[in-house]
């Protein structure tokens, strides 16, 4: 309505009132998921317009054109929906994304958003995709568009939608995975990136590092020298054997990078870390999927579909303000069970989310391997939680 507003007050100077009319009929046709039921109606009250109605207006439109009108606005109403019908499965879901935000704009608060509050956001959209038809989409009238390029849009658009749901399935089910870890360790407000890892620290390659600085200072009577020393070391690989076929390969504890701080020059002396006489330690977090095993394309589970695989791996078209475009736990879940499996405990998954299955029982129910590799990962992730809440604070100690 506001469109319409705008378009009126800036083109009535340019344009006659049937053609303004015309404007704003192609403006009201944009409202979305109507069908076809509205074109009737449009034309009708053109017809109005035309022949004259003075309750309306004082004189008669009679250079509007009703069919030609509706002909136009059905064609600018298909066009501003045509991503429903389009092949780019990854387009369509990148402008689905950028929509989410609108009805949460606890997104925007990227890095402290929960895992419950991102779970819901996704879970809307996939019910509202869930039960909208194609014929909703699309408006055909009179001919417009002809009946064969009609019901291919309606058959790519069903096509869309249905895999699209699929695609949102799987990330739903991950998050149940997660959430019910979150529930079951803490609490389900727990933030999302303190179990995936910070947004602003994702990488889409498989290698993690850990980058620790270390900054001692050596004041004199005279001058005053800070050393920094940073160190780079790659998370080791630990080769465990969870299934009698399959030998995976998963990130070690940093045990062994945290010793290597235990010692440090401080003003021409040795002292050992458990002193505590350094002033600031960073490490940053690594992201959850490079603490899960990796599955190779001779393991993923045989009925995996490759357009969801390429979805999952690649990701959406573009970026978001909220999320990265891959979704690599999901990767990791659906090469590792299949879409069946996962589409079979969706409904487990509802009951989860209605707060009708407590998350010990979810997670009871679920795929052992599957649980058992996330928490894990989930564990490691605490641990960096823990270590960098203690180094906050013995920060703050050492500073005052």
């Amino acid at each position: 309505l506001l469109s319409a507003f705008v378009a009126a007050a800036h083109l009535s100077q340019v344009l006659t009132m049937s053609q303004l009319v015309q404007v704003l009929v192609c403006i009201e046709a944009t409202i979305p998921f109507r069908g076809d039921q509205w074109c009737e109606i449009a034309e009708e009250r053109l017809e109005i317009l035309r022949t004259g109605n003075q309750s309306i207006l004082s004189y008669p439109l009679a250079d509007i054109q009703s069919s030609t009108a509706v002909h136009c606005a059905v064609m600018v109403a298909n066009n501003d929906v045509s991503g429903f019908s389009s092949p780019d499965i990854a387009l369509f879901l990148s402008n689905t994304w950028s929509l989410i935000p609108e009805t949460n704009k606890q997104l925007f608060q990227v890095d402290t958003y929960s895992v419950v509050t991102y779970r819901e956001s996704i879970r809307k959209m996939s019910k509202f995709l869930s039960s909208l038809k194609p014929e909703r989409v699309f408006a055909s009238y009179d001919n417009i568009p002809n009946k064969n390029d009609y019901r291919k849009m309606l058959q790519s658009t069903a096509v869309t939608l249905s895999r699209s749901v699929i695609y949102m399935k799987v990330k739903l089910y991950a998050l149940a995975v997660l959430e019910a870890l979150a529930d079951y360790s803490g609490g389900k407000t727990l933030p999302l990136s303190q179990i995936m890892g910070q947004l602003k620290q994702c990488h889409d390659h498989e290698k993690t590092n850990i980058q620790v600085t270390t900054t001692t200072t050596t004041t004199t009577t005279t001058t005053t020298t800070t050393i920094r020393t940073t160190t780079t070391a790659t998370l080791s690989p630990v080769t465990t054997t969870s299934r009698s076929t399959t030998t995976r390969t998963i990130a070690a504890d940093t045990t062994a990078t945290r010793n290597s701080l235990s010692s440090s020059s401080v003003g021409g002396m040795t002292r050992s870390s458990s002193e505590k006489l350094f002033l600031t330690r960073t490490v940053s977090q690594p992201r959850l999927e490079s603490l899960l095993p990796k599955i190779r394309d001779a393991d993923i589970y045989e009925d995996c579909k490759d357009d969801i695989l390429d979805l999952l791996l690649h990701g959406r078209r573009h970026t978001s303000v909220f999320d990265i475009k891959s979704s690599p736990v999901s990767l990791y879940i659906y090469k590792s069970i299949g879409e069946e499996a996962i589409i079979s405990q969706y409904e487990t998954c509802e009951k989860l989310f209605q707060g009708k299955l407590d998350s010990s029982t979810f997670l009871s129910t679920q795929n052992e391997n599957i649980v058992i590799d996330i928490s894990r990962g989930f564990a490691v992730m605490s641990s960096y939680i823990t270590n960098q809440e203690e180094s906050e604070s013995r920060t703050r100690t050492l500073s005052n």
